[in-house]
């Protein structure tokens, strides 16, 4: 079994956040840059699943070289393998175009299971509030077993059904918001 794990990296949670000079990012300088902690719980329910039993774990981070950093983490804690996407491309990607580049990776290595647990979850924040995560999968025991991992860290997440026609092929739009989304 290969399991893909798809890592984001934050700044540390007690870091200061100044605005940039031109107002379109945060200054990095003397930031401290961490594994987004829900991030991290996949990974070592992945982790876990390979320790019982033959299974590949890979991590996937898109982002500038501090993004390494997250990937060396993530191999210390027992990762086979590190992808890191650096492209200033991808800079300032949307959902879509993080979606897309991840899709490929995802294509590319043919994971049996993918966990992104942080990744891609700006709309469902919104709609639980800051306070409650929340976890699509269509594989209910394992949704089951990282909801009991993150009630055991008191950091819970909500299990949220996957509609069936989003597993069906994703069909790009020429309208789709494409702006800085790399070039795949």
């Amino acid at each position: 079994m290969k399991i893909m794990v798809c890592l984001k990296q934050v700044p540390h949670q007690d870091a200061r956040l100044d605005i940039d000079g031109d107002g379109t990012w945060i200054k990095e300088d003397n930031i401290k840059f961490e594994i987004n902690t829900y991030d991290t719980y996949a990974l070592e329910e992945a982790l876990r699943i390979k320790d019982e039993g033959e299974a590949e774990v890979v991590v996937v981070s898109i982002g500038p070289d501090r993004v390494t950093q997250a990937l060396r983490t993530a191999l210390g804690m027992g990762a086979d393998r590190a992808i890191h996407v650096k492209d200033p491309e991808t800079d300032g990607s949307d959902a879509l175009g993080v979606a897309k580049i991840l899709a490929a990776i995802a294509k590319e290595e043919s994971p049996d299971l993918i966990v992104d647990m942080a990744t891609l979850t700006g709309a469902a924040r919104v709609a639980l509030g800051p306070e409650l995560p929340a976890l699509f999968s269509d594989d209910d025991d394992l949704a089951r077993q990282l909801v009991d991992v993150c009630m055991a860290e008191e950091d819970p997440v909500w299990h949220m059904p996957l509609w069936a026609p989003y597993s069906a092929p994703i069909v790009f739009h020429e309208a789709a918001p494409l702006y800085r989304s790399g070039n795949l």
